[in-house]
């Protein structure tokens, strides 16, 4: 978990140490493409026409010892810019969500708790999960947690060419959003987005054609469904993005939304212009999900 920092001083030496920690992240990258041309070096006796295999042992060796040197500079790399996630949340991040609400707890590098996701219904079958930017607030009164999810099913590679690789395929990216219910639901109802098809037999339909024609609608009593999503709910619903999946359970409202988003990313962000055009960036992004915020609590508190 991250500890806001305080105003001014402690902010600047975090700034300092994202500088220092950006310029490192990119000499590193810079030797992984030095060290990337010496692959070819077994094949360069071949190529020059040589036919001493003495060479060709030697610029061999050189290659793997190249991939082992690469390999090792990319870890390094990939855990440098884990460490610049985190500072760059607690330097930029934190302060433009806490302009629009009460941030209880912050994971830059985050995301919710395995547990919670592998009993979530919701959700695709995976094996691999990753996340970032979660977040635990109160917002317009409601208690809300968000984090931007992927999920992966990481299998064997069984291509004999290629022993012991694998291979991952992105089941779920989005956003995955929580909401504390003002009551608890003695049931489940689900809202699932159509792909396509007959809709099972036993699911709902809510008298609204543009919300059935969109969703499946499923639950554990039909009237427990009507008094979750009444019309003015049903409107808010329809506004939702494409690929919404909802869950009402216990005392919770669970959103999943499959729309390949990550928000707040550094990508491409010189931190030696400053964060002022980050801070707008993340603003900018964080009042697009408001917008979605605003209608999930608004159905949450039907």
């Amino acid at each position: 978990m991250s500890e806001k920092t305080d105003e001014g001083q402690n902010r600047n030496e975090l700034e300092v140490k994202l500088k220092s920690k950006q310029r490192t992240y990119k000499i590193l990258t810079k030797l992984c493409w030095v060290f990337l041309p010496m692959l070819a070096a077994p094949f360069i006796p071949a190529f020059c026409g040589a036919e001493d295999s003495t060479w060709t042992y030697r610029l061999t060796g050189i290659a793997v010892v190249s991939i082992m040197i690469g390999f090792a500079i990319a870890l390094i790399a990939a855990n440098i810019e884990k460490q610049m996630k985190e500072l760059i949340g607690q330097c930029a991040v934190w302060g433009v969500l806490e302009e629009q609400m009460q941030v209880l707890e912050y994971m830059p590098t985050g995301h919710t708790n395995e547990d919670f996701l592998k009993n979530c219904r919701l959700l695709p079958e995976y094996n691999e999960v990753t996340g970032s930017d979660y977040f635990h607030a109160i917002y317009r009164g409601a208690e809300i947690t968000y984090c931007d999810l992927c999920l992966r099913w990481r299998s064997d590679n069984m291509d004999p060419d290629r022993p012991g690789s694998s291979s991952a395929v992105t089941r779920f990216q989005g956003p995955f959003v929580t909401i504390v219910l003002p009551h608890n639901i003695d049931g489940v109802v689900h809202v699932i987005e159509r792909k396509g098809g007959k809709k099972p037999a036993e699911a709902i339909r809510l008298g609204n054609t543009d919300f059935d024609r969109r969703f499946t609608t499923l639950a554990t009593d039909e009237q427990l469904a009507g008094s979750i999503l009444p019309p003015d709910a049903i409107l808010r619903i329809l506004q939702l993005p494409k690929d919404t999946y909802l869950e009402f359970a216990g005392n919770q409202l669970v959103a999943a939304i499959y729309n390949d988003e990550d928000l707040f990313e550094m990508k491409d962000i010189n931190v030696n212009d400053g964060l002022d055009e980050y801070r707008e960036k993340c603003r900018k992004e964080l009042a697009e999900l408001l917008q979605i915020l605003d209608k999930l609590i608004y159905v949450a508190s039907r």
